[in-house]
């Protein structure tokens, strides 16, 4: 990701439609796959914690431990109480085989060439009785200036997801679509902008909209969130999962 996005991510996430509504699919998900709050002792750790958003609201009570491998993200992060933070890779994270209750990968994959790496570190830090939580961006086709301006590697299909769950040896207890409502959206403005030039260098698309239009676009996401937490979605500008280690 541009240095420069952090800043805004910071500014935006606690309030904005997209990181409120991403925040408000996990929650779904996580009840969805028949998961409460974590309990007091708990690992909770957020791969790529970015400024700390998720860990505030999905690590409380819990042994609450963010990672990233961008000093400026840690910076931001910092700036939010209750979590312990580091530096590292997600390819090889800093806890013990088995040490980890509840782990998230949230658009982290899509940032990192050995993918298949990061998975497979998942499954072996998490404890036998721990879950995952994963969220990607979906759709290759869709790929535009904001995937530059994020520093992405790729755009994932639901089969090469499920390919890279399955060959880590974990096992999807839910695998969705999310984001359905702003799939044809941003197909239309994606195509626009790559033929027309007009990206004006790698910019992401998180723009900061109209009050009104926040609210609008919220309340869309939780009636989205809603849904999901009875239901896939059979589409989506996005691809969310909840997996657990295999028994096998």
């Amino acid at each position: 990701m541009e240095p420069e996005e952090y800043g805004r991510m910071h500014r935006l996430e606690r309030d904005h439609w997209w990181f409120r509504g991403k925040r408000e699919a996990v929650a779904a998900l996580l009840a969805r796959a028949g998961v409460g709050p974590p309990r007091p002792g708990d690992r909770v750790v957020d791969v790529g914690c970015g400024t700390g958003a998720v860990l505030e609201r999905f690590g409380a009570d819990a042994v609450a431990l963010g990672i990233d491998d961008h000093e400026e993200a840690l910076r931001f992060a910092r700036r939010r109480a209750g979590a312990r933070l580091a530096r590292a890779d997600a390819r090889a994270l800093p806890f013990r085989t088995g040490s980890v209750d509840r782990l998230f990968l949230l658009d982290v994959a899509e940032h990192v060439p050995e993918d298949e790496r990061v998975f497979a570190e998942g499954r072996r830090v998490l404890a036998p009785g721990g879950l995952a939580v994963v969220h990607v961006p979906a759709h290759p086709k869709l790929w535009s200036p904001h995937d530059a301006a994020m520093h992405h590697v790729r755009r994932y299909t639901r089969v090469a997801l499920e390919a890279r769950i399955e060959g880590a040896g974990l096992v999807p207890i839910v695998l969705t679509y999310t984001f359905g409502g702003l799939l044809l959206p941003a197909a239309i403005v994606r195509a626009w902008k790559r033929r027309a030039d007009r990206a004006g260098g790698a910019a992401a698309d998180f723009g900061v909209a109209p009050d009104w239009a926040n609210r609008a676009l919220s309340a869309w996401q939780r009636a989205e969130a809603a849904w999901l937490a009875r239901a896939n979605l059979p589409f989506g500008l996005s691809l969310g999962a909840v997996v657990r280690p295999s028994r096998s």
